[in-house]
This record gives structure tokens, sequence and C-alpha cells, in this order.
């Protein structure tokens, strides 16, 4: 027990504004640079895009606002992460809170790990995806969908690999057991993979595999380490 009062639901809002102006007070000068920094950026992708066309006057200048606010919310990750985990943490209990600065650390590196692998594996996703227009159909590239493509999927990679660290939080709260997990484990990958089939951007098999298969590796290794995580 402490002898603070509870928060109000203004008291909420107020904490959630304050948190959001700190998160913003990155972001803005990060998109700023991301802007300038779209010419490079393009370059790097260029390998697995090759050539990019845009068809309206004011395409370019959205494709280089969207390059600056991918590239700003990459680096604002641990900020945001920060922030989210502070704000919720006064829910958890004392023991649960002595691990939040993991769930920060983790959450971070997850994120990027995930988004890292996402671009890792582009290049080969787009040359199968391409192959599929065979002789008869040669690609000629629209700047805004590859790029809301390539961008969206490494996004998603990203929050996929957040996937066994919800898991073992909901492990060390109890909220569900190592013997849940096992005993409906045929479900969660039936479930994995119909939500891997409604969130990838495309309706091939190989994008769907790409993101399912991944889910499903975490959620054997956290099973693995079930038992583990309960007894802390």
């Amino acid at each position: 027990m402490t002898d603070q009062q509870p928060m109000t639901i203004v008291d909420h809002l107020e904490e959630l504004r304050r948190r959001i102006l700190v998160v913003l007070a990155l972001f803005v000068p990060l998109a700023i640079v991301g802007f300038f920094m779209s010419s490079p950026i393009l370059s790097l992708l260029s390998p697995m895009t090759g050539p990019l066309v845009f068809f309206a006057p004011t395409d370019a200048l959205a494709i280089r606002v969207k390059i600056a606010m991918v590239f700003a919310t990459l680096l604002s990750v641990p900020v945001i992460s920060y922030e989210l985990w502070m704000f919720i943490a006064p829910a958890f209990s004392p023991s649960a809170k002595r691990g939040v600065a993991f769930g920060i650390i983790s959450s971070v590196v997850l994120f990027w790990v995930g988004v890292a692998v996402g671009y890792a594996i582009m290049p080969a996703a787009m040359t199968v995806l391409l192959s599929f227009g065979g002789p008869g159909l040669q690609p000629v590239l629209n700047a805004q969908e590859t790029l809301n493509f390539i961008f969206i999927m490494m996004m998603l990679f990203g929050l996929s690999f957040e996937f066994p660290l919800v898991l073992m939080i909901l492990l060390a709260l109890r909220i569900i057991t190592a013997e849940g997990l096992r005993k409906f484990r045929s479900y969660a990958i039936l479930l994995i993979v119909i939500v891997s089939a409604i969130i990838t951007p495309t309706q091939d098999v190989f994008t769907l595999a790409l993101m399912s298969v991944p889910l499903i590796l975490f959620y054997e290794v956290v099973i693995l380490l079930a038992p583990w995580v309960q007894r802390r």
C-alpha cells in the first residue's frame, strides 16, 4: 500500500498526453532528418526494387514524406517503448514491475531484429513475387505501391517478433500456463496462419509463409521456456 491517491481518468489522459508529447519531441526532428536522407535510403532499397516510377506530380514528395515517417518511427522505437511501458507499469503488481526494464529492452531489440529480418529476406521475396510474371509480363514498379509493400512487411515483421514477449508476459502474470500453450498448440497454429493471411498485404502463399512460420517457431520456443518463466 502507498499513500498515493488513485489516478482519475483525467490524470491518466494528462499523463498520456505528456508521454505522447515526449515521443513527438523526438519523432518530428527525426522525420526532418529522414526527409533529407530519403535519397540515400532509396539507394539502399534499390537493389531489391530496381528502377521505380511515379505517375502523379505529388507522388515524389509523398514518397519522401513516407520514407521520413518510417525512418522516424524506426529510430523512435526505444522512446515509444519506454513511454508505453511506463504508462502501463502502474497497473502491474510489485513483483511484475521488476520485469519492466527487461520488457523495455526486449521489446526494442525484438522489434529491430524483426525489421532487420524483414529487410534481409525482402530481396528474395521480391524475386519470387516478380518471377510469377513470367516472360509475358514485364514489371514496371510503382514507387508508392512498392515502397508501401516493403515498409509494411518490415513493420509487420518487427511487430510479429514481439509475439514471444507478449506470451512470456502473459505467462509471468499467470494469465496463461505452459500446459495451456501445449494443449491449444494446434488451435494456436491455425490462428497464426489465419491472422497472417489477414494482415499480409499480398495474397500469395510465399508471403503468408514468411509471416506465419516465424510466429509458429516463436510459439514453440515459448513453450520450451514456459516452465522457467513460471518458476521466477
